[in-house]
């Protein structure tokens, strides 16, 4: 139920210009100058979308729904699946 209500919200939320992000894409919340976010941004590469949380408070909102409030970096959202920090790509 968890991560069927993190897809919930995050085809909710994360909204940009008036498209929706589709559900099998890689987004990467992070903030610039974190080792961690560097890290997981090598990883995945091209592959991913960054969003900048430090840049655009309304994509931190939309984070920190998908975290329940956890404020940590870089959360990782993957096929529906959110991940709260970096354990190695």
């Amino acid at each position: 139920m968890g991560s069927n209500l993190a897809i919930i919200l995050w085809q909710a939320f994360n909204l940009k210009e008036g498209a929706i992000v589709m559900a099998d894409e890689i987004v990467i919340y992070g903030k610039a100058g974190c080792p961690f976010t560097d890290k997981v941004l090598s990883g995945y590469g091209k592959s991913a979308r960054y969003i900048d949380v430090e840049a655009d408070s309304g994509q931190l909102q939309i984070m920190l729904k998908l975290t329940n409030g956890v404020r940590q970096v870089p959360v990782i959202v993957e096929g529906g699946r959110v991940t709260i920090g970096y354990g190695g790509v």
